[in-house]
């Protein structure tokens, strides 16, 4: 539950990520910059919020806590494969990464796991979030600077 929501989620925000004319976009590119990043926040701001307090009603603390930041990263990992390949397509990364975290599941954090499967880690401090943490400033920074592919 705290891995497959926040993936969900994460994939749904790509269908926002996209204006109508991608290029047009790009043409005035200083305009625009402010406009991605109230939309960057606003969209990992509906992402977050509704997980984090469905979380806090029926999960323990901990597992309220991981899908959070499960939320966080995963929303900054889709900002920052739409900047790299077609926001058509960025889902497609996200959902393989969270899929192949989830089939493996390595909850053993003394051999490394910890950083790149951090969305199955739990939900207390450690690696996990700075990893989160990383993505989310790469994600909008990259997204507020370039926008969408083409």
């Amino acid at each position: 539950m705290a891995v497959l929501a926040p993936l969900l989620a994460a994939i749904l925000l790509t269908r926002t990520l996209a204006g109508t004319d991608v290029l047009l976009e790009r043409s005035m590119p200083r305009l625009t910059q402010g406009r991605r990043m109230v939309h960057a926040s606003m969209a990992m701001m509906l992402c977050c919020l509704p997980l984090t307090v469905a979380g806090a009603a029926v999960l323990e603390a901990a597992a309220t806590l991981a899908m959070l930041r499960n939320a966080l990263g995963l929303c900054g990992m889709v900002l920052l494969s739409a900047t790299v390949i077609r926001v058509q397509a960025a889902w497609m990364p996200i959902l393989g990464y969270g899929l192949l975290s989830m089939a493996t599941a390595p909850r053993d954090t003394a051999r490394g796991a910890a950083w790149w499967a951090w969305t199955v880690q739990p939900g207390r401090p450690n690696v996990s979030w700075v990893v989160a943490g990383f993505l989310v400033v790469a994600g909008v920074t990259a997204y507020v600077r370039r926008g969408p592919a083409a």
